[in-house]
């Protein structure tokens, strides 16, 4: 990603293909990595979305959009990968994935609409019911809702940095419990794998608000 955020700060891209973003990143890489690159432009966000990184969109106290993960097969994600030379001649079979896999998607914002992305590490350890408790305090557990509300008055950045603060550590804090029935552990029953508890793992969150 830090590539990405080169080629941003540079000025050198088109901001309604992020796509094109995680392309020239690509060229750079050197490990393989998942991306989730999304630009906003007059109230439109396009998003280039590759593996099980991901992003919603809150309006009103609720979650109106969570992007789908990308799999292979259970708990193996899409990854941008190039692998060394001597990999290649080693002729094993690898899961070589390009940033033309990544799954694009465009959206109609409106003022006040909460962006929030992360990495695995928040969505296999936090519900969508408990991410939209932190954000927005005591709501629905099955907070997931196609309708427009009202839109969200304006969030300070020191309560926006509270709120995702809040959200890396209840997940760091889940992540460790043995006995929490995680996301990720209701993933791996539906493909007959018994795997209680949190699933530790890097936690990266951003929380941004339309103005």
């Amino acid at each position: 990603m830090s590539n990405c955020a080169g080629i941003v700060k540079s000025g050198d891209f088109e901001c309604t293909r992020p796509d094109l973003i995680i392309e020239c990143a690509y060229n750079k890489l050197k490990i393989s990595s998942t991306a989730c690159v999304l630009t906003i432009t007059k109230k439109r966000l396009y998003s280039a979305n590759l593996g099980d990184s991901g992003y919603l969109i809150c309006r009103g106290g609720k979650v109106i959009f969570r992007s789908p993960e990308q799999t292979h097969y259970f708990n193996a994600p899409y990854q941008l990968t190039i692998l060394p030379e001597q990999m290649l001649n080693e002729k094993k079979s690898f899961l070589l994935d390009k940033p033309e896999c990544s799954e694009l998607r465009e959206h109609e914002l409106q003022s006040g609409d909460l962006i929030l992305m992360a990495t695995d590490g928040l969505w296999d350890n936090c519900h969508i019911g408990t991410i939209a408790r932190l954000l927005y305090g005591d709501e629905d557990e099955n907070n997931i809702n196609d309708k427009e509300e009202t839109q969200q008055p304006k969030i300070s950045q020191a309560s926006l940095q509270a709120r995702c603060n809040s959200l890396a550590l209840i997940a760091r804090h889940l992540s460790a419990d043995e006995n929490y029935i995680s996301p990720f552990t209701q993933r791996a029953l539906k493909h007959g794998i018994k795997a209680p508890g949190g699933k530790p793992d890097d936690v990266t969150i951003i929380l941004f608000q339309v103005s």
